[in-house]
């Protein structure tokens, strides 16, 4: 509805509006800072499409992300920084995930999620005979 009130609408087209307000002064670039933070799936994908046309058309984006799958998915080049420094700039077909998170943190990542010995102590907590009416009895 073009007669909308902006306050009213949702998020997803919210960012549609701002777009249509840059290009329609005659913007050449378009920077996005986390677009899908608050984006459902579908919603996400609909500014996707919005980002291709935008590209194909000539407009020159800086997409702003944490989700690597999404700058691998519409970007053609990927800058890293780290604590606000330059770190690198690469082709997304010369990246994989693994690379762009050790560029990230500045280090060899052996793996993304390593599995770490957790020793138990001491417990800090004891129940022992605990009973509420109606609820639970005699737990230890």
């Amino acid at each position: 509805d073009p007669k909308a009130i902006v306050g009213s609408l949702g998020i997803a087209k919210r960012q549609f509006v701002e777009i249509a307000k840059a290009l329609s002064q005659g913007a050449r670039l378009v920077i996005m800072d986390e677009p899908t933070s608050s984006l459902s799936l579908n919603e996400t994908q609909n500014l996707f499409d919005v980002i291709q046309t935008l590209k194909n058309s000539g407009i020159t984006l800086i997409y702003i992300s944490h989700k690597l799958k999404e700058i691998f998915e519409i970007a053609d080049s990927v800058t890293v920084l780290r604590d606000g420094e330059f770190i690198a700039t690469k082709d997304v077909t010369d990246c994989t995930e693994q690379n762009l998170v050790e560029l990230m943190v500045g280090r060899k990542i052996t793996t993304l999620f390593p599995k770490t010995e957790v020793k138990l102590g001491d417990p800090v907590f004891r129940v022992e005979n605990l009973s509420r009416a109606n609820e639970f009895h005699d737990i230890s």
